[in-house]
């Protein structure tokens, strides 16, 4: 599993994510963005279980969406396990990393055979849009595969297929987040409040520490003491109503006072300052 940025359609570069099986050089899933990202992973990761099922082993890059070292110290209980590492752990799939090109030959291989034949496909479909790219790819995977894998994939190669919903569970991006004085959580940018299962909203003590679980078609959920909770968006509210409220009356700027030398105030601090002066 790797991915490569390539000129592979359109003005802009853009990344695209494969997995191969190593036994037969089946493409088992495939998947554009415009950055090498955890989506793009997730994405075919979704393909593969879905159509093929658990494998027993995946090897790809050492990279921080595969694994994450702190520098500086060599404790290994200080690593942090990163998001795909934990959902290799829930499938029971062995995760091996390696910066050298030569220990996934298969895949490596694959992109330089996709690069001489992919652009010229996507070129000649009218492809622009990274949209348009991967709804292609569902077709001309399946005609790869038919030129280029040395034969059907072997099924006691892969695990039982787990069900879509037991995939959504699992392909999963999980954040811990803290409640702030309105009972709501601060997502990118936006607030969330909680409802629970009957669609009453829930307030929890604030600066409390909840786990924020974002699916992947984008909805996100709140766990808090193995109970699941639905976030829903609290609207942006302006500060001023145009409808009621009148418009902002600008303040008036002042000249600065200075006053004059014979103002008494002035006199009596420079009487003050003659009689501490040794000068007078």
């Amino acid at each position: 599993m790797d991915a490569c940025e390539h000129l592979w359609f359109g003005q802009e570069k853009s990344n695209l994510h494969l997995a191969i099986d190593d036994a037969t050089g089946t493409v088992v899933g495939a998947h554009f963005d415009r950055q090498e990202t955890r989506s793009g992973y997730y994405h075919i990761t979704r393909q593969f279980l879905t159509e093929y099922g658990i494998p027993i082993l995946i090897k790809t890059d050492k990279r921080t969406v595969f694994d994450y070292e702190r520098k500086n110290t060599k404790d290994m209980a200080e690593d942090t396990m990163t998001q795909y590492q934990q959902v290799c752990r829930t499938l029971g799939v062995e995760l091996q990393c390696s910066s050298v090109p030569q220990f996934k030959p298969r895949v490596e291989r694959s992109f330089k055979t996709l690069q001489g034949r992919l652009p010229e496909e996507l070129k000649e479909a009218g492809v622009t849009t990274l949209d348009q790219a991967n709804e292609f790819l569902k077709s001309y995977l399946k005609k790869f595969n038919r030129q280029f894998a040395v034969c059907d994939t072997i099924a006691g190669c892969w695990g039982a297929q787990p069900s879509a919903d037991q995939i959504d569970r699992i392909l999963v991006t999980i954040a811990s987040r803290v409640v702030d004085q309105g009972n709501a959580l601060r997502i990118n940018s936006s607030f969330y409040a909680l409802y629970d299962s009957a669609g009453r909203q829930v307030f929890i003590r604030p600066k409390t520490k909840v786990s924020v679980i974002t699916m992947m078609d984008g909805s996100v959920f709140a766990l808090h003491n193995d109970t699941l909770f639905a976030l829903e968006k609290i609207p942006v509210r302006q500060k001023v109503s145009p409808a009621v409220d009148f418009d902002d009356v600008k303040p008036v700027s002042h000249k600065k006072y200075i006053p004059p030398y014979d103002n008494i105030w002035r006199i009596s601090n420079a009487n003050l300052f003659r009689k501490k002066s040794q000068f007078y």
